[in-house]
């Protein structure tokens, strides 16, 4: 149903179908939500949906409305598991370990720039709550 590629799925013309699904799923099943993102990680790995989300933001004409959920579940799916900024960073290989950065990528800057966001706000309430 998906395709092949992670980018394929991305444009498919059942993806909407999918989401209404996975709406109604967790409608009906609230202590075990599913989420689009989580799918395709599961089908096709970590780094090849950042690249396609990366690839998606760039071409965001195809599909925004699903770039955009894709995007925020992805960040909501780091948080989740308790990645730190330093992990997503050396995931988006933003940086080269050895060589340092190697070029100036901004959609994947954005990326790690929005995970910041949310991970400051989120991990300050967090702490908040705490005390």
């Amino acid at each position: 149903m998906l395709g092949d590629s992670v980018e394929s799925a991305f444009t498919c013309s059942k993806l909407g179908t999918l989401n209404r699904y996975i709406a109604k799923f967790n409608k009906k099943t609230p202590g075990r939500p599913i989420s689009l993102i989580g799918i395709f990680t599961e089908r096709y790995g970590d780094d090849a949906v950042v690249k396609a989300l990366v690839s998606a933001e760039k071409n965001v004409d195809s599909s925004p409305e699903v770039a955009k959920q894709l995007w925020a579940e992805q960040l909501s799916a780091w948080l989740d598991s308790d990645k730190s900024v330093d992990d997503v960073f050396k995931q988006l290989k933003i940086a080269d370990e050895h060589e340092g950065p190697t070029r100036l990528d901004l959609p994947k800057l954005k990326l790690l720039d929005d995970y910041v966001a949310k991970f400051n706000r989120e991990t300050a309430t967090k702490l908040f709550s705490i005390l």
